[in-house]
C-alpha cells in the first residue's frame, strides 16, 4: 500500500493537541473535542481528517487556534491488502490476526468476508496513519499531546514534565502500554520515538500487513528501549471520573448518557 499525500500545514506556535478523524468522526466527536479545548485549556489543537469535506476543511482553518492537514483516498487503496487477507490459505500468524478481527462483534455476519475485512483495514488506518502523519509534523523537538479523538478535555492539565524523560504515556493495571495517548517532550529522543514508530508502522503497510492493534504492537515493540514517563489515568480516563482531566470514550463507552451529556455541553 503506498500512502496518499499529507495536504495542509501544522500551525501550533506551542504545545498542542492532536488527534486524528475520518469526515464522520470529524462530525462526531472531533467537533466537541476541538471546542472543549478551546474552552477549558489555553492550548491549540491540531486535527488530521480522512477524506474531509471542504466545509471541514474550512471550519479548522477559520477556527482560532485551530490549524487542520488531510488526506484523501477512495476504496481502490486497499485492493492489494484486501487480496492478501482474503487468501484462502494464509498462513499464520497472519490466519491468527485475521480470525482476530473477523471475531469481533462489529463483524456483520451476514457480509461477505471481503466486505468485513474492508471494514477492519479501514479502521486499522485510521488508527496507525495517524502516528505517520505525526511524524511527519513533527520533525523538531517539541511537545505535544496526541489522543484519540473520542474524548473531551475537561480542564487544563500538566504538560511540562522532566524532558529528561523522551515521552509519557499510560500503562494499565494488567500490564502493557496504549496507544491513545501520548505526550511528547522536547528531548530530541522524542521525536526518534515518533520517527521510528511511523517507520514501523509504513514498513508493515508497504507489505499489505495491516491488521487491528498494529499500531499497539509497533509501540509495545519500541518503548523498552526509550527513558519513558507514565501519565495517570486521568489523561485517558474511559471510567470518566469527574475529577479527570481528559476523558476518553473507548468502545461501547461512546454510548453513555454520562459521556453524551458531556459532549453536548461542546457541540
Amino acid at each position: 500500500m503506498k500512502l496518499p499525500p499529507l495536504q495542509g500545514t501544522l500551525d501550533q506556535p506551542g504545545f498542542f493537541i492532536y488527534a486524528a478523524a475520518d469526515a464522520t468522526y470529524f462530525d462526531e466527536y472531533a467537533v466537541p473535542l476541538i471546542n472543549s479545548v478551546i474552552k477549558n485549556t489555553p492550548h491549540g489543537i491540531h486535527i488530521h481528517i480522512y477524506n474531509p469535506r471542504p466545509d471541514q476543511i474550512e471550519r479548522c482553518q477559520n477556527t482560532p487556534k485551530v490549524s487542520v492537514t488531510w488526506e484523501t483516498f477512495d476504496e481502490t487503496l486497499f485492493k492489494s491488502a484486501l487480496k492478501f487477507w482474503t487468501r484462502s490459505d494464509l498462513p499464520d500468524p497472519y490466519l491468527a490476526r485475521r480470525n482476530r478481527m473477523l471475531g469481533t462483534k462489529v463483524v456483520n455476519k451476514n457480509l461477505p468476508l471481503e466486505e468485513n475485512l474492508a471494514v477492519w483495514l479501514k479502521k486499522t488506518y485510521y488508527a496507525c496513519v495517524r502516528f505517520i502523519r505525526l511524524a511527519e509534523l513533527v520533525k523538531q523537538p517539541r511537545s505535544f499531546l496526541a489522543i484519540d479523538v473520542d474524548g473531551i478535555v475537561r480542564s487544563s492539565f500538566q504538560y511540562e514534565f522532566d524532558d529528561n524523560k523522551d515521552f509519557y504515556l499510560h500503562v494499565k493495571e494488567k500490564g502493557g502500554h496504549l496507544a491513545g495517548v501520548l505526550l511528547g517532550t522536547r528531548n530530541p529522543r522524542s521525536v526518534e520515538f515518533i520517527q521510528r514508530l511511523a517507520n514501523d508502522i509504513s514498513r508493515e503497510f508497504e507489505q499489505d500487513n495491516i491488521y487491528w492493534f498494529l499500531d499497539q504492537y509497533c509501540l509495545d515493540n519500541l518503548v523498552d528501549q526509550y527513558n519513558k514517563g507514565y501519565l495517570p489515568l486521568s489523561y485517558i480516563d474511559w471510567h470518566m471520573k469527574p475529577e479527570s482531566a481528559i476523558w476518553s470514550a473507548k468502545g461501547r463507552r461512546k454510548e453513555l448518557a454520562v459521556f453524551k451529556q458531556e459532549q453536548d455541553r461542546y457541540r
